[in-house]
């Protein structure tokens, strides 16, 4: 289920020549310590459907633990230090890292992930809350389609004065309400915070909190459709599709019985539950 996401506004037409099938994911060789690509969405490493173009990425990683490492550089650098009768350089150091990891990465085991998300003519979304994880999205994009123009899909200060005024209840979206948690930032060196959970955010005392402090994360919720967290930042996260608009959802595309009708369906709530959220912050996207 949708959890978290991250919009980029794209800048320019994409390219229709795409190559997803170079980029497809296949395990790590020996050698390797980290690989990602494109698997199946629905039967193809994409899926087109109400103009938006559907991808699933899958990462692995290879767990080699930084103390095991630096413990294996240490014995090898002592190593060439006695062969050579000097300190290893920059560029011996690199060699002998390279040739660690490589050992190292022939025995070590994997973890895996997957992230999912889209793109149309206007915007390419991310799946996940992580700047770095969807930084790495993006780039295998770009390989695939050739270029990728994008920007952020909220200007971070508009978005960062918008979250003050919602917070104190002024100039909310239409549609949208105050949720029950926070997170503010003091704007002194000290840089402390208060954290609200389950509050009343329109209440005097916790109103009192924004006396100088910047907040960086709240909670607003949609008529009829749910709630989520917005970060200064740019990300959505904690999002919550309410019970109405899953049933919305299920009177229009029906009972599935099979796979692939249930898995469209389930894009098609994902897509339609972010472009409510993006459509509900206007004012302040880039």
């Amino acid at each position: 289920m949708l959890k978290a996401f991250r919009a980029y506004k794209i800048n320019g037409v994409l390219s229709s020549e795409a190559s997803f099938n170079e980029y497809q994911y296949h395990p790590c060789t020996e050698q390797e310590v980290s690989r990602m690509g494109f698997v199946s969405v629905i039967n193809a490493l994409t899926h087109s459907l109400n103009g938006k173009t559907f991808f699933k990425i899958k990462k692995e990683k290879k767990q080699i633990p930084a103390s095991t490492v630096a413990e294996k550089m240490k014995v090898l650098t002592d190593q060439f230090e006695a062969e050579n009768g000097r300190k290893p350089s920059r560029k011996d150091k690199n060699e002998l890292k390279e040739k660690v990891m490589i050992e190292l990465g022939s025995r070590a085991l994997s973890t895996y992930s997957t992230v999912e998300g889209w793109f149309d003519s206007d915007y390419v979304v991310v799946l996940t809350s992580s700047a770095g994880t969807a930084e790495d999205i993006l780039s295998l994009l770009r390989k695939s389609l050739g270029s990728l123009p994008v920007s952020h899909g909220f200007d971070n200060h508009k978005l960062s004065d918008a979250m003050q005024k919602w917070f104190s209840g002024s100039d909310l979206p239409n549609n949208v309400s105050l949720g029950n948690e926070a997170k503010l930032s003091s704007c002194d060196e000290e840089k402390s915070s208060a954290t609200i959970k389950n509050g009343e955010l329109n209440s005097e005392e916790i109103q009192a909190l924004l006396n100088c402090r910047r907040v960086v994360s709240l909670e607003l919720c949609i008529a009829d459709k749910g709630r989520f967290v917005v970060k200064d930042d740019g990300s959505i996260a904690k999002i919550s599709v309410s019970d109405v608009a899953l049933e919305q959802h299920r009177e229009n595309v029906g009972d599935a019985e099979e796979d692939a009708a249930r898995l469209e369906g389930d894009l098609l709530l994902k897509a339609d539950i972010v472009d409510v959220i993006l459509s509900s912050m206007n004012s302040v996207k880039s």
